[in-house]
């Protein structure tokens, strides 16, 4: 089967606990790899707010991605940086530059707390200036902005300005009220931005550690709005404790086929939405 993961934080583990990718406490390590006929993944920087030196906790992540999993990239296998939190580009904004020579996909502004960007999720914080001239210079990098940290005053404010905009690990909060998950009126919005919504397995998010059950639930509910073909998955594998792992993605498969769901709309969730989103945007920028 084929998979598109929208999020991951194994750069975060491996940094912070001395692993390399080989280490099967990763929920996403070398040896999953083989498990799908066409695996696309990504990978995630992300800078605690408490580092001090948040240049260089950047760069030892992104070395770790250049170092240890880029060089696994196959016909089979494609890793994608992506960036969860931009509170090292205040420091230094030219890193900018760095971000698209890198061929980063992704920017989040923020993590859950307010920063010079905007407001997470768990602030009340508008969108500010320094955020609207970064949208702006990912708008000419062609860097996507992804809004799912964002609280709903910035999120609004930020979709006027953004030209593409991804969720990549977010809910449903009609299914479960949480500051991380998505309003249905948000899900249209992307859907009217021509964006992508990655589902996350992260239980606090879904109401229940009964993953496959709420992912079901999620699919049926984003048939019901006509949404279907801009969802896909955004894990949060090793970045949230989630009772499954990437192992567990065929076992999921297996169990939306059989409680109904058609392998065309398996096939779009699992891969096709995200494969053919990315590529639609690769293809603009080359």
């Amino acid at each position: 089967m084929k998979y598109f993961d929208l999020h991951c934080d194994v750069l975060s583990r491996c940094l912070n606990e001395n692993l390399d990718f080989k280490s099967s406490s990763l929920s996403v390590n070398e040896g999953c790899l083989s498990d799908f006929s066409e695996y696309c993944q990504c990978f995630a920087v992300w800078t605690p707010p408490d580092v001090i030196d948040k240049i260089g906790y950047f760069c030892r992540s992104v070395s770790i991605f250049e170092n240890e999993i880029l060089t696994l990239k196959s016909n089979e296998f494609l890793p994608i940086l992506t960036i969860e939190g931009a509170d090292f580009l205040s420091e230094k904004p030219s890193l900018i530059e760095m971000l698209s020579e890198k061929n980063v996909f992704s920017l989040s502004m923020t993590w859950n707390y307010e920063n010079s960007f905007a407001g997470g999720a768990l602030s009340d914080a508008p969108l500010k200036q320094s955020g609207i001239d970064l949208i702006r210079e990912m708008n000419e990098r062609h860097i996507v902005l992804d809004v799912s940290h964002l609280n709903r005053r910035s999120f609004f404010s930020a979709v006027e300005y953004a030209d593409n905009i991804i969720a990549s690990h977010s809910f449903i909060d009609s299914l479960c009220q949480n500051k991380r998950n998505l309003t249905l009126e948000q899900m249209k919005l992307i859907k009217d931005k021509g964006g992508l919504i990655g589902l996350c397995f992260y239980p606090d998010f879904l109401g229940s550690a009964e993953v496959f059950e709420r992912i079901l639930s999620a699919i049926d509910f984003c048939g019901e709005n006509d949404l279907i073909d801009i969802v896909a998955f955004g894990s949060d594998f090793d970045g949230a404790d989630i009772p499954v792992s990437l192992c567990d993605i065929p076992a999921m498969f297996r169990y939306l086929s059989d409680r109904g769901i058609s392998a065309d709309i398996l096939e779009s969730i699992f891969f096709r939405n995200a494969y053919n989103y990315r590529k639609s945007l690769t293809k603009e920028f080359l």
